[in-house]
């Protein structure tokens, strides 16, 4: 003779009302249709769903990125071709070359008596 274990069920919707023993399962439907169910078990204080997933996993390899389009208006990049040879400068709307003694301090300039 087989021994038959069974197992408290009932919907979702009322697994509020359930008291389970401790170690006692109860099955908690999430449709009508009873094709999706939650596990749920007795801790002698409460109850507590069992999760049936596994740990999250490592993410996976990045995938490969789209092609790179034209440089926008303002965008500088080690790939920008130019004519200027040094430090630059900008005025909110145009690149210029920046001037020494003006713009900034050459190593070998003072100021208020100290050297750079």
């Amino acid at each position: 003779m087989a021994n038959v274990i069974k197992i408290k069920r009932g919907q979702k919707s009322n697994i509020g009302e359930a008291e389970l023993a401790e170690g006692e399962l109860a099955v908690a439907y999430t449709d009508d249709g009873k094709t999706a169910a939650e596990l749920y078990v007795g801790n002698g204080k409460g109850k507590v769903q069992i999760n049936l997933k596994g740990e999250k996993g490592d993410a996976g390899a990045r995938g490969i990125d789209g092609a790179k389009g034209d440089a926008g208006p303002n965008e500088v990049s080690a790939d920008t071709a130019t004519n200027f040879n040094g430090l630059l400068k900008g005025d909110g709307a145009n690149v210029a070359q920046a001037s020494k003694g003006t713009d900034y301090l050459a190593p070998d300039s003072t100021i208020d008596g100290g050297t750079f």
